[in-house]
């Protein structure tokens, strides 16, 4: 069979269509930008060999989209791509006289980031590993270095917080992981954010957006980084390492102050 347990995905019409939809998605975020769309997971799929009844041997292309997911290095992203190779799904006896049993020959892991405005993107290849690279608005390529690495994962946790929950219960196929499920990730998250406020690439990059914060602090416009980061504290109630996080930052970004004192108080 050609689908993956528990993973709902779209067939392409045409080979490569999904890929060719995100480059153009990238050239128009290049001229307006903003958090850009969910990552995309591209898997190239054929049969091991024909079924009995005949069928096509060729190769298809197939699609999803993620929310959530660790892109913080090659091996991280590696990680998801033997996720979705173990929930292949075998065919029965019956089933294979009519549809063949398929295989994951290549893919592609592609997710913006809005800081750089390039989408990074680790390709799969069978044999082998995975190999990264970056494409700006223009289609050239860059080297993907870790301090890009540390823009998308940031990137990624600020789509995955922050954008339209209906799009994470009714978006079809795409897939919604929750971010920092651990404590290590969670600590490997904040240190990217940090260095990212340190270095100058934060709050720069992005536009502001107006929130409400509660607890005493009055709604106004802040970047989607820390509302990012509050929503994260929020969901777990977890006020002491918010404040503790919030006053380390203030030293580097005085906006956080109103967190760090709306954290003391919840």
């Amino acid at each position: 069979m050609d689908t993956l347990r528990g993973i709902p995905e779209h067939i392409e019409a045409e080979f490569g269509d999904s890929i060719l939809a995100r480059d153009e998605a990238v050239a128009l975020l290049g001229g307006a930008p903003g958090l850009g769309p969910p990552d995309l997971c591209w898997l190239q799929k054929a049969p091991k060999a024909r079924s009995l009844l005949g069928g096509s041997a060729e190769a298809q292309g197939y699609y999803h989209y993620v929310l959530g997911r660790d892109v913080s290095s090659t091996a991280a992203v590696a990680a998801y791509f033997a996720l979705l190779n173990s929930k292949v799904e075998p065919c029965g006896v019956l089933q294979g006289l009519w549809s063949p049993e398929f295989s994951i020959q290549r893919g592609f892991y592609c997710c913006y980031d809005a800081l750089s405005c390039m989408d990074l993107r680790c390709e799969l290849c069978v044999p082998g590993g995975v190999v990264a690279g970056c494409v700006d608005a223009a289609g050239a390529l860059h080297d993907a270095t870790p301090q890009r690495f540390m823009a998308a994962q940031v990137s990624s946790f600020i789509r995955a917080m922050l954008y339209d929950p209906e799009l994470r219960v009714n978006g079809g196929s795409v897939i919604a992981y929750e971010p920092c499920a651990s404590a290590a990730a969670e600590r490997a998250l904040l240190g990217c954010v940090m260095a990212l406020y340190q270095d100058g690439s934060l709050p720069g990059a992005l536009q502001d957006m107006y929130a409400q914060q509660g607890c005493g602090v009055l709604p106004e416009h802040m970047d989607v980084a820390l509302a990012a980061l509050w929503q994260h504290f929020r969901r777990r109630q977890r006020w002491e390492a918010a404040a503790a996080f919030f006053r380390q930052l203030a030293a580097v970004h005085p906006a956080a102050t109103l967190l760090w004192g709306a954290a003391q108080r919840c």
